[in-house]
């Protein structure tokens, strides 16, 4: 039976707070660690291990780590906002549970799934100057290592009175430590700043997941892939177009990686895979690129942000241009899954509000190589235009097939900006040329940014022109280095970071860069670009600016 936690009570008159001297501090990944280094044998002999079947649960608010302790070599001091792990709390088997504890019950419980077998140790030092405490949480603590686990000879010198005798360190105790812990304990000391990157390099997306590591690693380089004095450290793992592996690789880089920031994700189901993950392990996500519009609506959470943009923005705006500049009867084409069913319901929001009418609309599953029997019923239908939601080398073969069954010549293609990336319609050659679509971002944007991140690109990828993909991954790396600007490198204050990342803003090569801080998506300007062809070769030229968007779901 699941225990009931009630809600945590304020601390009872007389009971000794941290200002009465209790010091707590949380060491990781060390077995055997001494505050005097020259009596590592007595400091061995009070290692308490708690086996497996242990629980630790937030604990007592009054045990939070008080400012301006002075702090002694090889130790890291929690902030106040992980004072929930300061002190930890054993279910049953433990001090302060199921002892006749005074002590309130923690305040939240911590999920077990969190738990990742990485040992931590917590050490807590009296600072009273008599040496005694009649603290409930030694009282509780003494009696835990004396009959839960006497096996270990893990035990406390008391004297006739029971109290403990004056030590240096009254506990050192080795717990297994959840993720939601383990990430930060060192951050603050640190000089380097771990951040995992997780983005496609095989499968459907693997191209998206290149380009945007190439803007991603473009920006990093332009400042010396440092920020506030700290080094900027990539650890990459590939999201392939699998939700499961996202999932893994994301663990892997929280729980193994020890990542300070994660950034990245291609796919929508990825992204909404995570959302738990991160906020469980208070760890920041920035998205480059997965749209669902629930990602920042009913899912949203305060580690997760958004720099692409949402289905909305992409598809509702540009719903009303097509049906009043382009078409009267369009077909819909979309991959089948949740972004591409989000992004056809906002576009035909806007478009048969304008007037539009659906001539069709057919959803094809991802990865697909044959559109035939689909590029039939449109043909059939006889539409105006097409507007069309695919990516990656789905994008890439519709266009083609659609060029193949001769449809460009009497039916205008309007899709969502992506399937023209500059990085595609080579492949799909010079019939994708006047085709039409919408992104907050085109090639040719007479603004300062955009004009150094196009040089850069080209000049380190010898002359290749970039894609929006890339421009998203530059977006994504500056909006990292500018929080970091904001908290000088300091990624150990959680509520800090978020707080800075929330109130992100700098010129950008789309514009100017900033979150909606209700929903942390990106308040996208969106300009409609029709391809062209080039000396350089095809690129989506600037048409009109639509205005600026900020998402209106909640």
């Amino acid at each position: 039976m699941s225990q009931q936690h009630p809600e945590p009570q304020p601390v009872p008159p007389g009971l000794p707070a941290v200002q009465q001297g209790v010091r707590v501090v949380l060491k990781l990944g060390v077995r055997a660690t001494s505050l005097n280094p020259t009596s590592r044998s007595k400091e061995r002999s009070r290692v308490i291990s708690l086996s497996s079947r242990t629980r630790p649960e937030l604990t007592h608010p009054r045990l939070s780590c008080p400012t301006g302790l002075q702090q002694e070599q090889g130790e890291q001091f929690l902030g106040a906002e992980f004072a929930s792990l300061a002190a930890m709390r054993l279910q049953e088997r433990s001090w302060g549970r199921g002892r006749n504890s005074t002590l309130p019950p923690p305040a939240v419980p911590v999920p077990t799934s969190s738990f990742a077998a990485a040992p931590a140790k917590l050490f807590v030092t009296d600072e009273h100057p008599t040496g005694e405490s009649k603290s409930d949480l030694y009282t509780a603590l003494q009696r835990h290592t004396r009959k839960d686990i006497p096996t270990l000879g893990a035990r406390f010198r008391s004297d006739q009175k029971g109290r403990i005798m004056k030590k240096k360190a009254l506990a050192v105790v080795t717990v297994v430590l959840g993720v939601s812990g383990t990430w930060t304990a060192f951050a603050q000391g640190s000089n380097t700043i771990k951040i995992g990157v997780l983005m496609p390099a095989s499968g459907v997306y693997a191209q998206l997941g290149e380009e945007g590591y190439k803007g991603f690693t473009l920006y990093l380089d332009s400042i010396g892939n440092q920020v506030a004095g700290k080094k900027l450290q990539l650890i990459r793992e590939d999201e392939e177009a699998d939700p499961a592996v996202a999932l893994r690789k994301a663990n892997k880089l929280i729980s193994s990686d020890k990542v300070d920031i994660l950034a990245g994700v291609v796919l929508t189901p990825s992204a909404y895979a995570l959302t738990d993950v991160v906020e469980e392990a208070k760890v920041p996500l920035i998205v480059f690129n997965a749209a669902g519009n629930a990602l920042t609506r009913e899912r949203k959470n305060p580690y997760v942000f958004r720099v692409s943009g949402n289905a909305w923005q992409y598809n509702n705006p540009f719903g009303k241009y097509v049906a009043t500049k382009v078409s009267k009867n369009t077909f819909l084409v979309a991959a089948d899954y949740a972004f591409g069913k989000e992004s056809l319901a906002d576009f035909k929001q806007s478009y048969t509000k304008a007037g539009g009418k659906i001539a069709g609309e057919v959803y094809t599953p991802l990865g697909s190589t044959d559109f035939s029997p689909y590029l039939a019923r449109i043909a059939a239908a006889r539409p105006q235009a097409v507007y069309a939601v695919l990516s990656g080398s789905d994008a890439v073969l519709f266009m083609k097939q659609f060029a193949q069954f001769g449809l460009q010549k009497s039916v205008k293609l309007a899709v969502f900006g992506d399937m023209t990336d500059e990085k595609f319609i080579d492949a799909v050659g010079d019939s994708a040329v006047g085709a039409i679509s919408a992104l907050p971002w085109a090639q040719d944007l007479p603004n300062a940014q955009n004009q150094a991140f196009t040089t850069a690109y080209k000049n380190k990828y010898k002359g290749d022109l970039p894609g929006v993909f890339a421009q998203r991954g530059w977006d994504t790396a500056r909006v990292i280095v500018e929080a970091l600007k904001k908290t000088k490198g300091n990624v150990s204050n959680t509520e800090e970071l978020l707080a800075a990342m929330r109130s992100v803003t700098f010129p950008s090569p789309r514009g100017v860069f900033r979150f909606d801080p209700s929903t942390q998506n990106v308040i996208n300007p969106m300009y409609v670009r029709e391809v062209v062809k080039t000396p350089q070769g095809l690129i989506n030229r600037f048409v009109t600016n639509l205005g600026t968007f900020k998402d209106p779901g909640k």
